[in-house]
C-alpha cells in the first residue's frame, strides 16, 4: 500500500499505465516482472537509471525548427509531409510538425522519465514502490502481504 502511495506522489502514473490506472505516455508497467524476464533486480535498475534501456516506440526525439525553436519528445506518426511529435502525457503536447521545416533530428539517448525521480526515497520506500509495480497494484498479490 505504500508503493502505491509513492506511486501517485512520485507522478508516475502521470506517464505510466498499472492495470487501469494512470496514462499510455510511457511504457506500461503492466507485466513488468515478465517483460524483464523475471529479473527484479532489471526492473529496479531501470527504475533507478531510466536512461539505460530506451524502447525505441519511448525514445525522445530533438527537432530544430524554424530560427532557434526546437521541440522535443516522442515522434508518434510520420508520413511523407509531417510528423506528429508529442513531448508530454497530455493531448496538448502534441503537435504536427511540417517536416519542411525540421531544419535537424537527433535521437536523445536521455529517457523522458527524470533521471533521480527516486532519489527523496529511502531503500525500503523504494522497495515498496517495486513491490507495488511487481503486483501490479494487486492487493491480494503475496507482495501485499506482511
Amino acid at each position: 500500500a505504500t508503493g502505491k502511495g509513492f506511486f501517485t506522489t512520485l507522478g508516475c502514473f502521470q506517464c505510466h499505465q498499472l492495470g487501469k490506472e494512470g496514462n499510455a505516455f510511457g511504457p506500461s508497467l503492466t507485466g513488468l516482472l515478465a517483460k524483464w524476464k523475471g529479473d527484479r533486480g532489471a526492473v529496479l535498475e531501470q527504475l533507478l537509471d531510466p536512461s539505460r534501456v530506451i524502447e525505441d516506440k519511448f525514445r525522445s526525439w530533438n527537432l530544430e525548427v524554424g530560427d532557434e525553436a526546437s521541440v522535443s519528445g516522442l515522434i508518434l506518426a510520420e508520413d511523407n509531409d509531417t510528423l506528429t511529435v508529442q513531448s508530454g502525457p497530455t493531448e496538448v503536447l502534441k503537435q504536427k510538425l511540417k517536416k519542411s521545416e525540421v531544419k535537424s533530428r537527433r535521437r536523445s539517448d536521455t529517457s523522458l522519465m527524470p533521471s533521480g525521480l527516486l532519489n527523496t526515497l529511502n531503500k525500503e520506500q523504494i522497495l515498496d514502490l517495486l513491490a507495488y509495480l511487481l503486483a501490479e497494484g494487486d492487493e491480494k498479490h503475496a507482495a501485499f502481504q506482511h
